[in-house]
């Protein structure tokens, strides 16, 4: 059964289509295409679904996906992370599978608005900054040929999470297992658990970060483990560590907790096998 929905954040509502405007296509799983759409923009809809498929990413803060449903006018996400968010640039990427396409419209404080268009098959992104911290709204639009026909997925970053990522695409890699990115701010901790069960092998994790601030990281397989405090800059530094589990079956967990007081430092990692 497809998962969807908000993988964080808060979905505020939907609004739907009424009068002659509505349209009834022929039955579609809008939900599996959400889901489809999220692959596209590199996620699974959750940690064991990413566990199980080959360089999908774990679920992160900002994702967000749902299905177009025939009688969809707008649907409105609210992201979670760091609410209220601060000022600064963020990055807005979106795609749809299906038919059709979808406007996003977003508003920030200090009257700071914008609008992009996306079309399904495409990934499109739309760079915007804010001015002020607060929430920032989107409210998702389906076209008359997307309702019913469609799923959509969208990922809101900002600079430091873009840079991580970016940074880490650029590293060699090989059999990737698992990888999240985030970001890391208020002291709370992050950890991700694979377990899927792997042999006495050697695993390899690169881990990047990018904001002024250390960055204490853990990767362990069941007893094993190895623990580094990682400086990172806001050029963006590279970690890698490898790991030997002594035990088959152990399942793999990679934590990052921020080790400086009211820094904000973005992450990205990937974990494989070697």
């Amino acid at each position: 059964m497809a998962v969807t929905g908000a993988l964080t954040g808060n979905p505020l509502g939907r609004q739907d289509a009424t009068g002659p405007a509505a349209v009834t296509p022929p039955a579609v799983n809008t939900d599996e295409l959400a889901v489809e759409a999220l692959a596209a923009l590199g996620y699974a809809p959750t940690k064991q679904a990413a566990n199980t498929q080959n360089g999908l990413r774990q679920p992160r803060d900002g994702v967000f996906f749902e299905g177009f449903d025939a009688d969809l006018s707008m649907t409105v996400y609210q992201p979670a992370v760091g609410n209220p968010m601060p000022a600064g640039r963020y990055y807005l990427s979106a795609t749809c599978s299906g038919e059709g396409g979808f406007t996003i419209n977003w508003a920030a404080p200090q009257g700071v608005t914008g609008k992009s268009e996306f079309e399904c098959g495409a990934i499109g992104s739309a760079p915007f900054t804010t001015t002020a911290d607060g929430p920032i709204t989107l409210y998702i639009s389906p076209n008359d040929a997307a309702r019913g026909r469609s799923g959509f997925a969208l990922e809101l970053s900002d600079a430091l999470v873009v840079g991580a990522t970016g940074l880490l695409a650029e590293q060699p890699t090989a059999n990737h297992l698992f990888g999240a990115a985030g970001l890391l701010e208020n002291d709370v901790p992050r950890t991700d658990v694979d377990e899927t069960e792997h042999g006495v092998n050697t695993y390899k994790l690169t881990f990047v970060c990018a904001g002024q601030g250390d960055v204490w990281v853990d990767f362990s397989g069941g007893e094993d483990g190895k623990g580094s405090l990682v400086h990172c800059t806001e050029e963006g530094y590279v970690h890698v560590e490898t790991l030997v589990p002594r035990a088959a079956g152990a399942p793999l967990s990679v934590s990052a907790e921020l080790r400086t007081p009211g820094a904000r430092i973005g992450y990205a990692y990937r974990v494989e096998q070697i």
